[in-house]
């Protein structure tokens, strides 16, 4: 996480989501279980210490984690609606950017996002 947060403060944007990659990939690979929602709390605080993009890539990483497919829309509104009382905005709209992937059809998404 602080490597992520170092390369975002020093430009290097396209390193950040690469670090935060590698890092769920390496944990996985060693048996380490995600725990989702610690992810999702990390991602506001990376966010409330001014790494957006670091927040941003957490999020892309984790999203899905453990989510079944049929509970994947309801899920990702929840977490957005739970970062906007957080005052983690940035983290909502990565949600509902995420959330737009995957169901760009999807009216209500389109308009909770606005």
């Amino acid at each position: 996480m602080t490597a992520a947060k170092l390369e975002e403060a020093n430009g290097n944007i396209h390193m950040v989501e690469k670090i935060i990659d590698r890092a769920i990939s390496s944990l996985t690979a060693n048996g380490v279980e995600i725990n989702r929602e610690q992810w999702m709390q990390e991602a506001m605080e990376a966010e409330k210490s001014g790494a957006v993009r670091c927040c941003q890539a957490i999020i892309k990483s984790v999203i899905a984690v453990g989510v079944e497919e049929e509970d994947q829309k309801q899920t990702w509104i929840g977490d957005a609606e739970n970062c906007a009382k957080e005052s983690a905005f940035e983290c909502a709209r990565a949600i509902y950017a995420y959330a737009l992937q995957i169901f760009s059809m999807k009216k209500n998404i389109w308009l909770r996002a606005a």
